[in-house]
């Protein structure tokens, strides 16, 4: 599975637990018929493709066809596309938590046996492809996230803890400790990474996991701890470097509806990934 189907599997499954709750019947009902809606129009546009492919000299295999009906005839996706907004909140927690699932297990399917065509005919067929979706544009998808996550997660929480580190014996003890470190030679730098990696960093991660553990993973959030250590900038400068990047954080958490910072650690790492890779654009967009 690719970085991409990955992730939007993961934020699709993030949303889908949160409509089982207690509170969530009334959106868990919205994210069905919207679910409806986009499968529907996958499943159309899979079958449009499989006859532009079949046009000339076809280069999907049988089986692509064989899948897309199967689909199409899917008993769980029968079941719910065919419920009114009635039925559905009639359903008791169990039946609306089975019918999320089965929603989500069949939007998975689709999405990435959509991706496998899209591939598939991008690898043999470019022109042809790229010509049909200027005549049919391709619809962003909205089952991964949730317009009400629009401010992001709360940043006011982590700001605070940012400028608790000002008082905090652990930052004074990782200064005096890089204080006494060595200077690394061009013959130990071998000594030296094995060193930084296996009890400098994690005085670092320390630091960083005071703020927030998940934070451990980002390098904007490391570096400013270690450029304070080494004496690059002083106190007042790594809390403004750390503000600063967490500020930027949050403007990620508003633009892709995250409203935790763990999530949009995820997001971030997933866009550094993305771009890292030279991915400029995908078959199912960011949002």
């Amino acid at each position: 599975m690719s970085i991409l189907q990955s992730h939007f599997e993961s934020r699709r499954r993030y949303i889908v637990d949160r409509l089982k709750q207690p509170g969530y019947e009334e959106q868990s009902i919205q994210w069905i018929q919207k679910a409806k809606k986009e499968i529907a129009e996958n499943l159309e546009e899979m079958i449009e493709l499989l006859f532009l492919d079949a046009e000339d000299e076809p280069c999907l295999p049988p089986i692509a066809c064989f899948m897309v009906k199967e689909l199409q005839t899917n008993k769980e996706y029968q079941t719910f596309a065919t419920m009114t907004d009635e039925q559905l909140q009639k359903l008791n927690q169990i039946d609306r938590e089975e019918i999320l699932e089965s929603t989500l297990q069949i939007i998975n399917e689709i999405t990435n046996l959509q991706r496998t065509i899209f591939v598939m005919l991008h690898q043999n067929k470019e022109n042809i492809l790229m010509g049909f979706y200027q005549k049919n544009p391709q619809k962003n998808s909205t089952l991964h996230y949730d317009e009400n996550d629009r401010h992001g997660f709360d940043k006011s929480i982590y700001q605070n803890k940012i400028r608790s580190l000002q008082n905090d014996i652990r930052v004074v003890s990782f200064k005096k400790f890089c204080s006494n470190e060595p200077v690394p030679s061009p013959e130990n730098l071998e000594a030296f990474k094995n060193r930084y990696e296996t009890v400098v960093l994690p005085k670092v991660q320390e630091i960083v996991s005071l703020i927030e553990p998940n934070l451990v993973k980002l390098d904007i959030f490391l570096n400013p701890i270690i450029q304070y250590g080494v004496g690059q900038i002083d106190l007042k400068g790594m809390l403004k470097k750390l503000d600063e990047n967490l500020t930027a954080l949050h403007e990620i958490s508003k633009v892709e509806y995250c409203p935790t910072l763990e999530m949009t650690v995820k997001e971030y790492l997933f866009l550094e990934a993305m771009n890292n890779a030279g991915k400029v654009k995908e078959l199912q967009p960011s949002k």
